[in-house]
């Protein structure tokens, strides 16, 4: 089977051929979700998920945006990442060409002159952020100097937004479920028109939130990571400056490889031919899947898919969306996912990526001997020559490998600071790094390190309190109880049949009895007089209503306060269902307000 019948099979048989994503018009069980989705590693889009949320009608008004950042804390910042084009994470020329080709030279010929570049990290109030992003949006006419996207891929939502919590769910339950646990991270996303994610893809899955504005996906399955042309390209990093107002991009010292795809599926029209000319299996092969995701919609993003993510702003300029990350399985998929990478295409270009543990001598070694097998002549030798001469501190050379067809690749010469693909750390979650940290902890047979937790807040402590003091109570009093029946029993038992009778009227009430365990060591029981007895008997049902009585009071003040907050159209069903309950607790309070008085006066 070649690897082009293989990007069919998988639409014919899974994805259909129609380009276009399944969409659900309810969220769907964690059974549905589970059986025709996550374990198929096939998208959807589901409407009507997130009706609910208050952010939907909330965070279209800037007004309420700054009011509820600046309510958290006056001094909190926010993450802006700040690109010349909105751009992040993506290819841009570099400039500067000497420098380029240098770090270039050990990969393919795509990468020439070409850099990884990351945005440059501003942190600032979320007020002046929001400025900046509508700076953006309103530069139609002319590029803005600088395109500002508030997100941070690092559980930033929990972290820099915590006073918009509330306007959202912390989870998307029916996922949780269906995946078994809850998400690893949850990420915020503010930008305009001019902001763009580059194809990627990440090792989670994802469920893509949009609240205002419109998401715009391309998608493809990791079946066709050929249609990439992945290769390494060496990191850059912008740096702005307020003052001139000009960006400034500069590789990572030391040097530092990124796999990247190369594909950039809208080229400006000056460079179009070229591009379809060097990535044939992207443009001419299958349609990539093309979804939209309005506010209220959720996309389900399975892991290992590729995608290219652009938008389109709401009324006041902006799209803003959240996502939330669930580890995903490192299954047989993920290993049937390596084996097709590793697997090269015959119409790709093949670099061989350099490997730094290979010394000089050896590289030099392997080359002659594949010359000498399979023939190169003095030409590849030249090559080598040439590329040894002018070898600067911590270069190296990598020999040329053989192609299917039998012929060699060039030789290869790589700078210092590279780190090959192989040798990059798979993915672990948190998880898996805290098990392995804490099985590899050295100490006695049986022992079992007790793992460190966060420090527990006032409330928390406050609450452990009143629960050691319920237990507590309980336990005494069953203790009294049981004291008190064992007493009465042994009493009975030494009390002759002639006074057994005159005994049973003299029997003290069970209370009294518990009292005197209680506040005497003697065995010889005191009767209390016959007031104390009624007062004490009086002061349970008074104290049971009082305590209904406030019980009741907190229901219907919560309740009200929430039908002022949210208007009833927004409330989700459980505050509908307390809205409904609140005519039949306020007959209820007045009914034992009545009760408590009679028992007082009487």
């Amino acid at each position: 089977m070649e690897i082009e019948t293989l990007w069919e099979e998988v639409r014919e048989l899974s994805l259909g051929i129609s380009g276009r994503v399944e969409r659900l018009d309810s969220p769907p069980t964690p059974l549905q979700f589970l059986r025709d989705f996550v374990s198929q590693n096939k998208p959807c889009i589901i409407s009507n998920a997130i009706n609910h949320w208050p952010a939907l009608s909330n965070w279209s008004r800037d007004s309420y945006l700054v009011q509820a950042m600046s309510s958290c804390s006056s001094d909190q910042l926010i993450s802006v990442h700040l690109t010349p084009d909105g751009r992040a994470d993506a290819l841009v020329p570099f400039k500067d060409n000497d420098e380029a080709k240098d770090a270039s030279s050990s990969t393919s010929s795509f990468s020439d002159s070409l850099c990884f570049a990351s945005a440059h990290v501003e942190r600032m109030p979320f007020h002046e952020a929001l400025s900046l992003i509508s700076t953006s949006s309103n530069s139609k006419k002319m590029q803005p100097k600088a395109v500002a996207y508030a997100q941070q891929q690092n559980d930033c939502f929990r972290s820099e937004y915590s006073a918009l919590a509330s306007d959202c769910d912390p989870h998307i339950h029916w996922a949780s479920e269906a995946l078994g646990c809850l998400p690893e991270a949850v990420n915020l996303w503010i930008g305009s028109h001019l902001s763009q994610t580059s194809f990627h893809k990440d090792h989670y899955e994802n469920l893509y939130a949009v609240v205002t504005g419109c998401k715009h996906f391309l998608l493809l399955p990791p079946t066709d990571v050929h249609r990439m042309y992945i290769r390494e390209y060496p990191a850059a990093q912008y740096s702005y400056c307020q003052g001139t107002e000009e960006f400034k991009l500069e590789l990572e010292k030391p040097l530092r490889y990124v796999p990247w795809c190369s594909v950039d599926p809208y080229p400006p029209l000056e460079t179009k031919g070229s591009d379809m000319s060097k990535f044939p299996l992207y443009f001419n092969g299958p349609k990539p899947f093309h979804c939209v995701v309005n506010p209220g919609e959720i996309l389900y993003l399975p892991s290992m898919w590729f995608h290219h993510v652009r938008q389109s702003p709401d009324s006041q300029g902006r799209s803003i969306a959240l996502n939330y990350w669930y580890d995903m399985q490192f299954d047989i998929k993920y290993a049937y996912f390596n084996f097709l990478q590793s697997i090269p295409h015959p119409s790709i270009e093949d670099a061989k990526l350099p490997n730094p543990e290979h010394e000089e001598e050896s590289d030099f070694e392997d080359f002659s001997c594949s010359l000498r097998v399979g023939g190169g002549g003095d030409e590849s030798l030249k090559q080598l020559e040439e590329l040894s001469r002018n070898l600067k501190e911590g270069e190296r050379i990598v020999a040329p490998t053989r192609r299917p067809d039998g012929t060699l690749r060039k030789p290869i010469r790589i700078r210092a600071g590279y780190v090959p693909q192989d040798e990059v750390a798979i993915y672990q979650s948190k998880g898996a790094l805290w098990k392995k940290e804490m099985t590899s902890q050295e100490g006695p047979p049986g022992y079992e390190p007790i793992p460190d937790t966060k420090p527990k807040t006032k409330s928390v402590k406050r609450n452990e309190r009143k629960k050691e003091k319920r237990l507590q109570a309980s336990l005494e009093k069953d203790k009294y109880s049981e004291q008190a029946v064992a007493e009465e029993t042994e009493k009975e038992e030494l009390v002759p049949a002639e006074h057994a009778g005159h005994e049973t009227d003299s029997v003290k009430p069970l209370i009294s009895q518990m009292n005197e365990l209680a506040l005497s060591s003697s065995p010889a029981l005191v009767s209390p007089s016959v007031d104390s007895t009624e007062d004490v008997n009086a002061g349970g049902p008074v104290q049971d209503i009082d305590k209904r009585i406030r019980s009741l009071k907190k229901k219907i003040r919560l309740a009200e306060a929430q039908k002022q907050k949210t208007p009833q159209h927004d409330m989700n069903p459980e505050q509908l269902d307390k809205l409904t309950k609140l005519e039949g607790w306020l007959k209820e309070l007045k009914h034992l307000e009545e009760e408590k008085a009679k028992s007082s006066a009487s």
